[in-house]
């Protein structure tokens, strides 16, 4: 009777009938079972890291800045007309028709209307201290023209406009670049060559070489190197108009960026 005949009842052949196939197959079941361990472990270690960044993977952080200048093409100043008058109302007429002088004489520079505002207006009691108690004896009217100059050319003549017509003051100039774009992004190529320049050098110290950006951020700043300011106007009808040196405005940007490392 054959071997198989003998033990039909089953699969798994005795010892003593096919030694080498019963230790294949144990060999088989014991793989197997490491085996979907394994996965199973595997997959449960997978599922416990979704929703979460390979906190592993090699990174480099670099920051680097970068600079560009630009001439400013648009000045800002402030023309201010002070009058004194025993009423408030003689005040306030006296400052409006200096005023409405010094508009006249700054248009016909060529400044359009758009660019020109009344920024303050003011009328107040005026106190004789000396006094006491304290006692008015007059009223003070003030009112303050903003003028935008975009022809650099003007401005000496918009600052001596002001004094030549009885403006009491010409206050501070602020100059401004009317579009940047060209200059920050000029500035902020120039930082991210940088970069990455420190990067890659860091990448080949390690052995390794730069991969692709993980991370980038930036932020601004620089300075206008140029400003100009007048305390006190005084009306000379033969005045020299100030010499005004426009400058430069610089802008700086930082740049910080990460890198993966390969």
């Amino acid at each position: 009777m054959a071997s198989w005949e003998k033990n039909s009842s089953s699969f798994w052949p005795t010892w003593g009938e096919n030694k080498l196939f019963t230790v294949l197959l144990a060999i088989l079941m014991v793989y197997s079972i490491v085996w979907v361990g394994a996965q199973m472990k595997k997959t449960m270690r997978e599922y416990s890291h979704v929703g979460y960044s390979d906190l592993t993977a090699p990174t480099i952080s670099v920051s680097a800045s970068g600079k560009a200048s630009v001439v400013p093409d648009i000045a800002t100043t402030d023309v201010t007309v002070m009058k004194n008058a025993a009423t408030a109302a003689d005040a306030q007429s006296a400052a409006s028709a200096t005023m409405t002088t010094v508009l006249a004489a700054i248009k016909t520079l060529g400044v359009p209307d758009a660019d020109i505002q009344i920024s303050s207006f003011s009328t107040s009691e005026v106190y004789d201290y000396d006094v006491s108690p304290a006692i008015v004896t007059g009223y003070q009217s003030s009112q303050t023209l903003t003028v935008k100059v975009r022809d650099t050319n003007l401005i000496s003549s918009v600052l001596d406009a002001g004094p030549k017509n009885g403006a009491t003051s010409v206050s501070s100039i602020r100059y401004e670049v009317d579009d940047e774009t060209a200059t920050i992004n000029e500035a902020r190529n120039e930082a991210i060559v940088k970069a990455k320049e420190q990067a890659k050098s860091i990448a080949a110290s390690m052995g390794g070489r730069l991969g692709r950006v993980v991370s980038y951020n930036e932020s601004r700043g620089g300075s206008v190197v140029s400003y100009y300011g007048i305390a006190e106007a005084v009306k000379v009808s033969d005045s020299i108009a100030p010499p005004v040196e426009v400058g430069s405005q610089e802008i700086e940007m930082t740049v910080s960026i990460t890198y993966a490392l390969n």
